[in-house]
């Protein structure tokens, strides 16, 4: 899993975001990301999704 830790978040790339959310096709992901559902962030031509964005997609709350 390449998942980045940045100073305050976690960072998923899409695949393994979309396989955490239960979906199989990535393009579902992103959907929800264009839609606003799920923040992501691009580093280079990767793209990733933040954990915080994750928890708060699927109800689950610190």
């Amino acid at each position: 899993m390449d998942v980045i830790n940045t100073q305050n978040q976690l960072l998923f790339p899409l695949k393994e975001a979309t396989s955490l959310l239960g979906l199989h096709d990535t393009r579902v992901t992103m959907r929800l990301v264009r839609d606003g559902k799920l923040k992501a962030i691009k580093i280079g031509r990767r793209i990733y999704i933040t954990t915080q964005s994750l928890e708060k997609f699927v109800g689950v709350s610190k």
